[in-house]
């Protein structure tokens, strides 16, 4: 995957402390019984199992096993803006995904790709009744990129014409469901969709990620 190792070891950082500080915090969630917040910060982890359903080919090759379906887990901070609408950045660990065959020539080979997104969100709620509310989020996954493999033609600043591969954005998308536990805490059932490309050379990849967790509003 195409990464920037720095920014995404500082994304972990933050997104691990910002977890701890919530879990420090639970005792005192847990007695409260009050209105919860409607704006404000939160965070939350989840866990679960998630599924590529990218465009993997290898031509002339005889694929004899294949691992598609893995345990995956993610960590998230977020930040209510008002109670229908919020911003949300996170780390999601994805498993891999696993080949075995033979290639055109009938020599054994192995393909392995491995998945991590840092999804940056924009996120809407919608509140059932008292404790129940629905999630969606919408963005782009920012440590990734690929491309369309179509012809985009572009013109430099001294008139040249440039033909170049489509760069496409890497979509983040999901749904969510979340029963409010006391004041601050609530328990979550997520899908969410990545779209990724590990590295230059590699297939883009369809992840598709179940997760069951639970978050903390400060």
């Amino acid at each position: 995957m195409i990464l920037q190792v720095r920014s995404v070891g500082v994304v972990r950082c933050l997104l691990c402390s910002a977890l701890l500080i919530g879990a420090s915090s639970i005792p005192c969630a847990l007695a409260q019984t009050d209105t919860p917040p409607e704006t404000g910060l939160y965070v939350g982890a989840g866990a679960g199992i998630a599924r590529d359903d990218g465009n993997y080919t290898f031509t002339g090759a005889s694929v004899t096993s294949q691992d598609l379906t893995n345990p995956g887990a993610k960590i998230y901070v977020g930040y209510r803006l008002i109670r229908y609408f919020g911003v949300e950045i996170g780390y999601a660990k994805l498993g891999a995904t696993s080949f075995e065959g033979t290639d055109t020539n009938g020599v054994p080979f192995s393909e392995r790709f491995t998945h991590e997104a840092v999804p940056l969100s924009l996120v809407g709620f919608l509140p059932l009744g008292d404790r129940w509310e629905l999630i969606g989020r919408l963005g782009s996954v920012i440590n990734s990129t690929y491309n369309t493999e179509q012809s985009c033609v572009r013109r430099t600043s001294w008139g040249t014409v440039v033909q170049q591969n489509c760069p496409s954005t890497p979509i983040a998308w999901g749904l969510g469901v979340r029963y409010r536990v006391g004041q601050k805490w609530g328990v979550r059932v997520d899908y969410d969709s990545y779209a990724l490309k590990d590295s230059a050379s590699s297939p883009r990849a369809e992840l598709n990620f179940f997760s069951v967790g639970a978050d903390y509003r400060f």
